[in-house]
Order: structure tokens, then sequence, then C-alpha cells
């Protein structure tokens, strides 16, 4: 257990002990692109939104203080993905500019597929225990979308 913090282009993963003693980072795991949000996904992956429209997905050997830095695993949505969530199923939700993608990762390299358009860009996202999906506008108002 420990803390991701997105900085610039990479990650630093904190561990426990880090945490405890105000120590260095535990590791570095470089993204594509400036890292604009990060969600830790269940099976121990970590999943990266870039400026660049990078969904990147590190797996748990990449966390591991041994493992190697890189993702393996990329999709393209062409916009800065500005927030990342996973749905109780495992699919992997990302929001780029006023839509929501979905990504099925059970199904190998994930490609993005548009699921939601809201009415503004998104500011923020969050998935619901019982599959919802909901997002806050950059105009201030608050979207629901049944997933």
């Amino acid at each position: 257990k420990g803390v991701a913090v997105a900085t610039g282009d990479s990650v630093l993963l904190f561990d426990a002990r880090a945490l405890r003693t105000g120590g260095r980072a535990s590791k570095r795991l470089w993204a594509s692109g400036n890292v604009l949000c990060l969600v830790a996904l269940a099976d121990g992956c970590l999943a990266a939104g870039t400026r660049g429209g990078k969904v990147e997905i590190f797996s748990p050997s990449a966390i591991a203080a041994v493992g190697p830095a890189e993702p393996w695993i990329r999709s393209d949505l062409m916009a800065p993905v500005i927030a990342l969530d996973e749905l109780p199923d495992g699919t992997l939700a990302a929001a780029a500019h006023s839509q929501v993608f979905l990504l099925n990762r059970t199904a190998g390299i994930p490609d993005p597929v548009p699921a939601f358009k809201a009415s503004a860009d998104i500011a923020s996202m969050a998935a619901l225990d019982h599959g919802g999906i909901v997002v806050s506008l950059e105009d201030a108002a608050i979207e629901f979308f049944q997933t």
C-alpha cells in the first residue's frame, strides 16, 4: 500500500515506509505526457490520464519496485483525459471534454467507446457503486448517466 502522485509526465510512488518517514519516492513510472488524473484499479493496476489524450495502464509488476516503469496498455482518446474511475464490473470510465468513454479492459487492449455526452465540458467524474456515473460540469451543473 502507498500513494501515487502525478508530477509532469511521471507518477511517483511512495510506499508505506516512505510515508511514515517522509522519505523519497520508492519508484517513478513514466507516462507519455503530462498526467492529469490517476485511479487505482481493483486488480492492482494503476491508470493514468494524460493531457495528450492517452489512458495508460500500469500493471501491478510496474508498480512493484523491480517491474518496468512504462505502461503496458495505452488507449488514445484524442483529447485531454481529465477524469478516470472504475465501474463495479471493472470497466474503466474516462472523461474528455464533454464525453465519457468506456474502456473494457477484459478484452485486452481497450478501444475507447464514446458512451455518454454531457451538456458541457466535464470538470470531474465519479463512478457509483450501483454502476452509474455522475459528472460535475464546468458550468456548475451535475449530470447522472446510468451504465
